[in-house]
């Protein structure tokens, strides 16, 4: 009896964990998409200066995440994710528009990847 015990409440921890997971990495990839669309928005304005206090937003909110994420997420993957957060911040010192709203896209577009993948789905499970 105390073994089914420990192996229900086992089981029942390690749902609530990734669960909580989930929620945290769909939570705060809310905070990077929504300054990710702003950069892109201030950029196709034109206002650079805008894009770059936007990018600062971005740094400093992938810096607070990054080592939860860590934790969760393939070391590949959050490398892909500051390799492009710096793509982008070059960019928008050069004023390049098409290559900021180039990289936000594929910022974004890997941030929702990063998401869907940790996702509970049949496809993600086999």
């Amino acid at each position: 009896m105390k073994q089914w015990i420990i192996l229900i409440v086992s089981i029942i921890l390690l749902i609530f964990a990734g669960c909580w997971q989930i929620h945290y990495l769909e939570k705060t990839a809310r905070y990077t998409l929504a300054d990710i669309e702003y950069v892109k928005n201030t950029a196709i304005n034109g206002n650079y200066k805008l894009s770059q206090e936007g990018i600062n937003n971005i740094k400093s909110t992938w810096d607070s995440i990054k080592p939860v994420w860590h934790i969760f997420i393939d070391s590949n993957e959050i490398d892909e994710v500051e390799e492009t957060i710096e793509k982008l911040k070059s960019y928008a010192d050069e004023e390049n528009k098409e290559e900021i709203i180039i990289n936000a896209n594929e910022l974004n577009r890997t941030i929702n990847y990063i998401v869907s993948k940790q996702q509970i789905k049949l496809g993600n499970i086999l």
